[in-house]
């Protein structure tokens, strides 16, 4: 009776192994017959012809803030010089005040900066988010093309074969769709 046992649980382990084996190297044939590919998508970004236009339009767009930016930073500077230099000859009160002085002026300036910041960031947002659709459609009519199963980030991967990453082919592609669009 024991023995029967032992031979009925033997074989209901050998058949759950065999089971196991089998699903594993089914996936595994599936994983080896799978075709993966990977794209910098940053990269894919901006490179593209879209953003480098953005890129042309925020320079021209922000070039004042930023000119008014620099003039701050410079009349900063020339004021910390002077009172550097007047300081042996100011009194406690001319000094208080040229440092309360250049204590605002320098408030502005940062107050200036991360306004600039803010509004370039909302700014390159709301590009992004005109240019991400044309970006995955690039990734998709590619993948289908070249016949992808699996389109991962580039920084997943530690290595990648030259012939699997397909950025520069997304990249033309975007073009193409923005031109075309």
């Amino acid at each position: 009776m024991k023995f029967i046992r032992f031979f009925c649980l033997t074989l209901v382990m050998l058949v759950s192994f065999a089971q196991t084996a089998a699903a594993a190297s089914t996936a595994q044939t599936t994983a080896a017959s799978m075709k993966i590919a990977v794209i910098d998508a940053d990269m894919a970004v901006l490179e593209s012809e879209p953003a480098k236009q953005y890129a042309k339009q925020a320079e021209t767009k922000f070039a004042p803030q930023l000119k008014q930016i620099k003039t701050l930073t410079d009349e900063v500077k020339k004021m910390e010089q002077k009172l550097e230099k007047e300081e042996p000859a100011l009194s406690a009160a001319q000094k208080e005040s040229r440092q309360l002085e250049i204590k605002r002026k320098y408030e502005d300036l940062q107050l200036k900066d991360r306004q600039l910041r803010m509004e370039k960031a909302r700014s390159d947002q709301e590009e992004l988010g005109k240019i991400r659709p044309m970006l995955g459609q690039a990734i998709e009519e590619i993948s289908k093309e070249q016949g992808y199963d699996l389109v991962i980030q580039r920084g997943a991967a530690a290595f990648v074969k030259p012939e699997f990453d397909i950025t520069r082919a997304v990249i033309e592609r975007l073009n193409k769709i923005h031109n075309n669009g």
